[in-house]
């Protein structure tokens, strides 16, 4: 009875520690945040530093870009030097990436003039006749109505 009592004595003991170690890392990283500002991208930047070196290693060696669209698209998986160096105008502190400035307003003016509004266009909208007739193209919704029609043709063809 008493080492039973001794085991949970101690695993509560474990655990008030392991929810004390935890509850002060939390509050150390809450200290760590600046007010106002969202860490975010440091934070992302910090967790996947090794992975993103090790990918783009690893893209290098991989075939010409033209053949493998994931060696084409692939900003989203570069560190914050890659980045810093491609895309000059961005204005990244690589240093510290929260006191990035990011555009200038004469400059986002120039693009938005250029380039337009960053938005998609919009879909073309389906009247509701048209998306009636379309679900009529669905092979198992015809697969659906043939049974229906054959059992229907057995039900007729009982009953006389």
């Amino acid at each position: 009875m008493s080492t039973s009592s001794s085991s949970s004595t101690s695993l509560s003991r474990s655990s008030s520690i392991s929810s004390t170690s935890t509850s002060s890392q939390i509050s150390d990283k809450k200290q760590k945040r600046i007010p106002g500002k969202s860490n975010k991208l440091k934070d992302f930047l910090l967790c996947h530093k090794n992975k993103t070196d090790n990918y783009e290693k690893d893209i290098e060696k991989q075939e010409a870009p033209g053949r493998n669209l994931r060696n084409e698209i692939s900003e989203h998986k570069w560190g914050a030097k890659k980045i810093a160096t491609k895309f000059k105008e961005s204005g990244i502190n690589v240093e510290n990436p929260m006191e990035s400035n990011g555009l200038s307003e004469s400059d986002a003016k120039n693009l938005l003039q250029k380039n337009g509004k960053n938005e998609l266009p919009k879909a073309k909208e389906m009247s509701d006749l048209e998306l009636f007739l379309r679900q009529f193209l669905n092979l198992l919704w015809v697969l659906l109505l043939v049974a229906d029609g054959l059992s229907f043709i057995g039900y007729l063809s009982d009953t006389r």
